[in-house]
């Protein structure tokens, strides 16, 4: 996992795990018991500020309805932790709105804590093999590019390289858009 920051939660954190497997359940509430500021919920406790880790062998349909489901109760923070990941699964789970992808061999437990960390942190958490995969698919994608104007000068702000990811800097007094490709 990458590190931008060092793993120190400020707040205690409240995760839930989502797995149907009890032995899956209990073997990452025991990696995270030696981190301090981490709290583990049940289901009834799970709302808007809880870190979900979705626990699953693959990224299949029934795992995207299960991160989905936590969506719509107000998770905004998932981590998948998958035994395996294709290129179309990685992408799917980003797309059902996982903020971070885990391999089940790679969640030691600081790796675990680290994606929690990012994802209460509104961050994403994914490893750089896993990165790279998905910036070969996202590659392949159209670049879109978007002018603004502001405040009277105009700027052009486009995508970052060859990615159809938007940067846009702050903008004062926007005034609206120019155009766009």
């Amino acid at each position: 996992m990458i590190a931008t920051r060092p793993s120190v939660l400020t707040d205690r954190t409240r995760v839930y795990v989502a797995t149907s497997d009890p032995v899956s359940r209990a073997g990452i509430a025991s990696q995270l018991r030696s981190h301090h500021g981490l709290d583990m919920v049940e289901e009834r406790q799970v709302d808007a500020d809880v870190v979900a880790l979705v626990v699953a062998d693959q990224m299949d349909e029934e795992t995207a309805q299960a991160i989905r489901a936590l969506k719509r109760r107000g998770v905004e923070r998932v981590v998948l932790i998958v035994t395996r990941v294709d290129d179309t699964g990685l992408l799917s789970a980003l797309e059902a709105g996982a903020r971070g992808v885990l391999r089940r061999n790679q969640a030691t437990p600081e790796n675990l804590f680290e994606a929690i960390r990012a994802a209460a942190g509104g961050e994403g958490a994914l490893s750089p093999d896993l990165l790279g995969r998905l910036l070969d698919q996202v590659g392949d994608r159209p670049v879109i590019t978007v002018v603004v104007v502001c405040s009277g000068e105009r700027s052009r702000i486009g995508a970052a390289d060859d990615l159809d990811v938007v940067v846009v800097t702050q903008c004062s007094s926007p005034l609206g858009v120019v155009g766009a490709r």
